[in-house]
Formats: structure tokens, C-alpha cells, sequence
């Protein structure tokens, strides 16, 4: 019986996967497992897979993509000059953090990283179009699809913004009854209809 009852017991959650690591030692491991993968081993590619879920901190250290796709822009506006990919880098940390707020949820955080990556590229755009003839027809029609893609990124944080400060400050609605279930709220009584007198005809 006792052998039996403790079978039906619901089992304790398994330790997360190198949880006896400290955090530097996690940070070697996905380098080490990274550097295995990119050799094509399918073992320590699932156990980045792995790494990644059960610690999602590590994503930051292996370069999210936001992280990846704002390098990646720095690094073309750089034109293999590290000081202007620095001063791209520092300028979208400026333009993320004029467009954030306090409580972001999660649509909003990926609002803000599309504006930052399209005034990235339109940084970009207007290299390309400086330093190309303005008679190019590539040139300017590059440059206007990034500036309408930044407009549009940019209206679509501030109108969310916007959105979620009405949403806060909106009084929460009262309801006359508990949970909808039509019983009358506390402290208030239904009032019966008064009857009608016999012979009466008034409809």
C-alpha cells in the first residue's frame, strides 16, 4: 500500500540542466557547445537548443537577435571603420532609450526594436544616397522605403504608448452583479413588479 500510495505522488520537477554550474561556468559551456556545433556536431547543438531555454539570460551573451540584426546595421554604417560602428551603436542605444517607458510589456519591447533597426537602416540609406549621385534611381528609392518604414515604426510606438497610458487611466468599470451570474449585487434587492388590479385595461 505505501509502495503504491507514493507511486501516485505527483514527482518533483527535474533540476534544470546544469544547474550546478555558477553563471561564468554556463557562459563557457555555450561557447564550447557553440564552437562544437558550428563544427557539426548534432549532440552539442541540441544542448545549445537546451542551454538557451532553460537559461534565456544566455541569450544576451550569445547575441539575441535584436542585438545581432543592430550589430550587423553599425557594422555596414561603420564601413570597416570601428569608431563610426561604435557611434552607430551608441546612437541606437540613445533612440531605444527615448522611445522606452517604465512597464513595457512585450509587444511594446518589440515595437521599439523595429523603430531602432529602421532608423538603423535609414542611417544607412542616407550614406548610401550621400555618397552616391543623387540621379540614382536605386539610391533615392532605398532611401524612401526606409524613411516610410522608420515613420511607420516610429507612429506605431507612440501611438502604443499612447494606448497604454488611456488604458491605465481608465476607472475601472463597476458591475452590478457577481461574476455575471444575475444575482443582485451586495446590499441591493431586486424590487417585485406591483401587480396589476383585476379589470384593469390599461396595457
Amino acid at each position: 500500500m505505501g509502495s503504491k500510495a507514493s507511486s501516485n505522488r505527483p514527482q518533483a520537477n527535474p533540476p534544470a540542466p546544469w544547474a550546478h554550474f555558477s553563471p561564468e561556468g554556463r557562459k563557457q559551456l555555450l561557447a564550447e557547445l557553440g564552437a562544437k556545433a558550428r563544427r557539426g556536431d548534432p549532440k552539442a547543438a541540441a544542448d545549445l537548443d537546451r542551454l538557451l531555454a532553460a537559461y534565456p539570460d544566455l541569450c544576451e551573451v550569445a547575441g539575441t537577435t535584436r542585438t545581432r540584426v543592430e550589430r550587423e546595421w553599425a557594422d555596414a554604417i561603420g564601413a570597416g571603420d570601428p569608431v563610426a560602428a561604435a557611434a552607430a551603436r551608441a546612437d541606437a542605444a540613445r533612440t531605444r532609450a527615448e522611445l522606452s517607458w517604465d512597464g513595457m510589456d512585450g509587444p511594446a519591447r518589440l515595437l521599439v526594436d523595429h523603430a531602432v533597426a529602421a532608423h538603423l537602416a535609414l542611417t544607412h540609406a542616407e550614406l548610401l544616397a550621400a555618397r552616391e549621385p543623387s540621379s540614382t534611381v536605386t539610391a533615392v528609392t532605398r532611401f524612401a522605403r526606409c524613411q516610410a518604414a522608420f515613420q511607420a515604426a516610429f507612429k506605431g510606438c507612440t501611438r502604443y504608448r499612447a494606448t497604454m497610458a488611456r488604458v491605465k487611466r481608465a476607472p475601472a468599470c463597476p458591475r452590478g452583479d457577481q461574476g455575471g451570474s444575475g444575482r443582485p449585487a451586495a446590499g441591493r434587492t431586486r424590487r417585485a413588479a406591483s401587480p396589476r388590479p383585476r379589470g384593469s385595461t390599461a396595457r
